[in-house]
């Protein structure tokens, strides 16, 4: 989805919880080729603290969203 909506001119920010090394490489693809910002925060969607941080550090490098696509998942052990 981030490499579709860079392709369309969009600034993308990444947020990672544990790969980083994913992250980092995606978003040097993506200010390579489709020439547009990216940016790379690391956050634990289960800590407030945390996703305030993010949004603070995403607004700083990229400026106000104009498009928000939540994807984590928070998994729970079977019973």
């Amino acid at each position: 989805m981030a490499r579709s909506l860079a392709e369309c001119g969009a600034n993308i920010g990444l947020c990672y919880y544990n790969n980083e090394d994913f992250a980092q490489k995606l978003k040097s693809e993506i200010e390579k080729k489709y020439n547009v910002k990216a940016a790379v925060v690391q956050v634990d969607v289960t800590d407030m603290d945390s996703v305030m941080a993010m949004q603070k550090e995403i607004r700083q490098g990229l400026g106000v969203a104009d498009i928000i696509i939540n994807n984590a998942v928070i998994q729970v052990p079977e019973w």
